[in-house]
């Protein structure tokens, strides 16, 4: 209790800097991405939607302009979170694999821009997204509610629902895996949704957990004992130069191995996602030879900018010159394309990369 409040106070003071705006607020690097957080204010504001502008500014600094907006947010808005599927087109690729694919967002964060960062995670990995909204109260009791989540495990009413969500899929025979993605506060509310979980008879070794700039200070797992496997499976990105992901996923001892990137910037679809695609988080916490298993399933899905066609041709250049190196997600459409045509599910990545 107590004891564990002033560790946690400790953390956050000792990351704290007069640049922690900036921090936070990184630089822009994806304006092209319709789908990004200030891609989306800007489309707002080119549009002439003030209104949706507005309700912006008022869910980030509108409660601690004026406090009592943030208790009429808080009442309205508190049961407000349900499963919305993004990219329905997708259906067919989640049905063929078996899998289901959810999101939950982080703090300050309104139904639009958690949908559009939904979509942003349907283009990368053609799934159908299933975003379940973790609704903003404006940013000073979103802070207090992370704090109160994070320290005394409080189980908030999107965490409650997120559990209903998990135990309805983990028990469903339709899935062979369920894949949890989920942001900043986000992983705040897994955490507690896997304390509750792991209290009861589901079975999580087919859900497999994936977080960016993750405030969470812990993540339980179990051990099995037949085969000494440890679910459900984990794994974290962070950006090194950022606040959150310093008092979270960089600051705790968390199962499952952490990769890191370096450079500033806590959104999302901004400062995560476009990076994340390209390949740039490298291992920090576990072993060195590990790699991406979130990144592998980006190698599942089709382009349709006609990047194939490019790899293609890179990679005939590379059987001619040993000299031009292909990158990680060159080789994972590479890997790809031979299990395809070859049909041999057992080449491993390494004989299909050499």
């Amino acid at each position: 209790g107590l004891r564990e409040f002033v560790n946690e106070l400790k953390c956050c003071i000792h990351h704290i800097s007069w640049k922690i705006h900036k921090s936070v607020l990184g630089e822009s690097t994806s304006a092209n991405d319709e789908d990004s957080e200030i891609a989306y204010i800007w489309k707002c504001w080119k549009s002439m939607k003030i209104i949706k502008i507005t309700k912006l500014f008022l869910l980030s600094f509108g409660s601690i302009l004026f406090p009592p907006m943030g208790f009429f947010l808080w009442f309205f808005l508190k049961s407000n979170s349900k499963i919305v599927e993004v990219a329905e087109e997708f259906a067919q690729n989640n049905d063929k694999q078996k899998e289901r694919w959810l999101f939950v967002n982080g703090m300050c964060v309104n139904t639009n821009l958690g949908k559009a960062n939904a979509r942003q995670l349907s283009k990368i990995f053609q799934k159908q997204i299933g975003f379940l909204h973790n609704p903003t109260q404006g940013f000073l009791f979103d802070l207090m509610e992370c704090m109160v989540g994070r320290t005394f495990n409080y189980k908030t009413p999107v965490a409650l629902r997120l559990v209903s969500c998990l135990r309805e899929d983990l028990s469903s025979e339709k899935y062979e895996k369920v894949i949890l993605i989920v942001h900043s506060q986000g992983g705040i509310v897994a955490s507690n949704a896997i304390n509750i979980l792991m209290d009861s008879k589901i079975d999580l070794r087919k859900l497999e957990v994936y977080t960016f700039g993750s405030a969470a200070d812990e993540f339980v797992q179990k051990v099995d004992k037949k085969t000494g496997m440890s679910y459900p499976f984990y794994e974290h990105y962070a950006n090194k130069h950022e606040y959150i992901a310093k008092i979270g996923t960089l600051y705790w001892q968390l199962p499952g191995n952490v990769f890191c990137n370096k450079r500033l910037g806590h959104f999302l679809g901004e400062h995560y996602l476009p990076d994340f695609k390209k390949g740039l988080y490298r291992i920090k916490i576990g072993p060195e030879d590990a790699t991406s298993r979130l990144y592998s399933y980006i190698a599942d899905s089709s382009d349709d900018n006609g990047q194939d066609t490019q790899i293609a041709q890179k990679q005939a250049k590379v059987g001619q010159n040993s000299n031009i190196k292909m990158t990680a997600y060159e080789k994972a459409k590479q890997y790809d394309r031979m299990r395809r045509m070859k049909n041999l599910h057992s080449l491993s990545p390494a004989d299909a990369t050499a």
